[in-house]
């Protein structure tokens, strides 16, 4: 039933469960990232930003594209798109993608198999029909299918004791658990979207529906002893609709109106939790289902007060209605007798206006200042594995921005700053607890920092890329923070403290990414070559601020040899190429230091082909 703070939409449809942004898409054609409270506009309100991803639209002209790729562990992919016309109205496409990663990155020496590997599939296709003038109906169906143990892989931190057997010593990718972890995704899903130009006005409907079923079974003690297993059995259905009415291209006034509606059902069928820690349970179960029904209008105008300048205001008011229904049970005895232990039957509403307020200024003819207040929503919701009848407040932000966007030297700069200040009230945050995420609310945070990024063409072969974040993060308010304290015999003692004036958890003070893209002219073929550096300055686990993930960097790369005729490529490619060591996760948990850890260094070859 939880949500992210960060929005994710594929071709405009909102994806509400967490876990079905776990996405393997092959026909991307544009990412839109937008930062900070998002809801005026379109959609679902978000507090922490948007992650728009746009998929290929289907074109009258026949279009084939073929890929396959071989990398080390034994890692086969190959994607396909095939386009082109139905009829003199009608245009279609499908686009497959498999990968297969056939060699694990570490071992569960445990049992000797392989772990952290994945296979991922996904099919996708578009009808786009256009009968009228100024009509286009799209017509989308997607699948896909993820199995895995990236990011479940548990193990505890090096140099720590755990409570269940003695220190890790195996290799960074390694396990020792008595659970093979695994995670098991499908989701599936159609979309009908209308967009109508009568002229004066734009209409957009879309409607959608989409399923998941997500199942995952982890070793919450780290150990080789059964002492405690957490399996998760969930399903999800989401219905949304969304209506917008916009202002002609040519208004002098800019505006939009919407509405959105949307409906999530999520079940947890069950979570259950076993092991010789649950004694003289054989296993908890939970049955849990949270039902969400939620209803929003929103609006956004810009007008211009003079030639240069811009003022823009939008509000949003959004009403949800949080169900839950839990009940929690033992199972006893070598019939596995069962033994109530709760239930919950409960609901609430949750109601909010949220606005953005915007000026902006063309001081020069290439460059742009502006300044922005916005206030976003992440609704309350409850603990689907707990029999809590509190739900977690909802988080609300308070986001202040100020920054410029110039475009110099004809074209050839592109510079982009920003500073910003973020007041949250009720931040919701993650807490583990036996194997099982929880969310809980820290009374107040502030985050502030400066953001810019750059695109240099400094020939037509040559063009550089940068982007840089400085960021304070830190709790305003938290008063009974969990405090891990390593216990002599193993693990965490866990207790309540002060967290006050502490770094926010996954928030790196610095974080910085450079990327070169050169392309050799060679008479009758291309030889382009790009590397990429990413640098994180480090990040606290929990808002204890005792766990650390150190700093780290990555590089990666690629070259490709492309004919002039553009028919094939054949590209080299490596990522994390010098093996840096970080953590995917990493949390104190009653159990210990736990993680799970990042890829290695990774590398192979890739074939393409492209017919149009």
């Amino acid at each position: 039933g939880a949500e992210s703070p960060v929005a994710t939409y594929v071709d405009g449809v909102y994806y509400g469960s967490v876990s079905s942004t776990l996405l393997s898409l092959s026909d991307v054609q544009s990412i839109d990232v937008l930062k900070g409270p998002q809801g005026t506009l379109f959609g679902r309100n978000a507090t922490g930003g948007v992650i728009q991803i746009n998929t290929r639209s289907p074109d009258h002209d026949p279009e084939a594209d073929v890929e396959v790729g071989y990398g080390n562990y034994d890692t086969t992919a190959a994607k396909a798109y095939l386009g082109g016309r139905v009829s003199s109205s009608i245009a279609a496409n499908l686009a497959v993608s498999y990968d297969h990663q056939g060699d694990g990155y570490g071992t569960n020496l445990y049992n000797g198999d392989d772990i952290n590997k994945s296979r991922d599939f996904s099919a996708r296709t578009k009808l786009l029909l256009q009968p009228l003038e100024g009509l286009k109906i799209t017509l989308s169906g997607d699948y896909s299918s993820n199995r895995g143990s990236e990011g479940i892989a548990f193990r505890p931190v090096y140099g720590t004791l755990p409570e269940f057997g003695p220190a890790f010593t195996g290799g960074f990718q390694d396990i020792d658990s008595s659970t093979q972890p695994f995670v098991d995704l499908k989701q599936w899903g159609g979309s009908l979207r209308i967009d109508y130009d009568a002229s004066a006005v734009k209409f957009v409907s879309i409607t959608a529906l989409r399923r998941e079923h997500f199942q995952s079974s982890n070793d919450a003690d780290m150990s080789a002893l059964p002492a405690a297993t957490t399996d998760t059995d969930a399903k999800t259905k989401q219905f949304s609709q969304e209506f917008q009415i916009l202002s002609a291209r040519q208004s002098p006034i800019s505006w939009v109106l919407g509405a959105y509606f949307f409906n999530n059902d999520g079940k947890d069928n069950p979570v259950v939790l076993s092991g010789l820690a649950y004694a003289p349970f054989n296993s908890l179960d939970f049955v849990a289902q949270q039902k969400a029904s939620s209803q929003s209008v929103f609006g956004q105008v810009t007008v211009k007060l003079d030639s240069l300048t811009h003022l823009t205001g939008g509000l949003r008011y959004t009403r949800e209605k949080r169900t839950f229904l839990a009940d929690q049970y033992g199972l006893y005895g070598a019939q596995n007798a069962v033994v109530p232990i709760g239930s919950v039957d409960t609901d609430h509403v949750f109601e909010k206006l949220t606005w953005r307020l915007s000026i902006d200024r063309q001081i020069v003819s290439n460059t742009m200042v502006y300044a922005s207040y916005n206030r976003g929503f992440k609704s309350g919701l409850y603990n689907i594995s707990s029999l809590s009848t509190t739900p977690i407040k909802p988080e609300v932000l308070d986001a202040y921005e100020v920054g410029s966007k110039s475009t110099l030297f004809g074209g050839r700069l592109r510079a982009n700053s920003a500073f910003f200040y973020y007041d949250y009230k009720d931040l919701q945050i993650p807490q583990y607890i036996d194997g099982v995420q929880y969310l809980r609310n820290a009374a107040a945070a502030k985050i502030y920092g400066v953001d810019a990024d750059l695109e240099l063409r400094v020939t037509k072969s040559l063009r550089f890329t940068a982007g840089a974040e400085w960021l304070h993060a830190r709790y305003k308010s938290f008063q009974d923070s969990p405090y891990a304290s390593p216990l002599s015999t193993g693990g965490n003692a866990i207790s309540s403290r002060e967290a006050s004036g502490n770094d926010i958890m996954l928030s790196p003070k610095l974080t910085l990414s450079v990327a070169a893209d050169y392309t050799v002219d060679l008479g009758n073929s291309k030889l382009n070559a790009d590397v990429t550096y990413y640098y994180n300055d480090g990040w606290y686990a929990n808002p204890d601020n005792v766990l650390r993930q150190p700093s780290y960097s990555q590089v990666g790369g690629q070259l490709k040899w492309i004919p002039d005729n553009g028919a094939f490529s054949i590209a080299v490619w490596g990522k994390n190429l010098t093996n840096a060591k970080s953590a995917q996760y990493l949390s104190a948990v009653a159990a210990g230091d736990v993680t799970a850890v990042s890829p290695p260094r990774t590398f192979g070859v890739t074939l393409a082909a492209k017919i149009k």
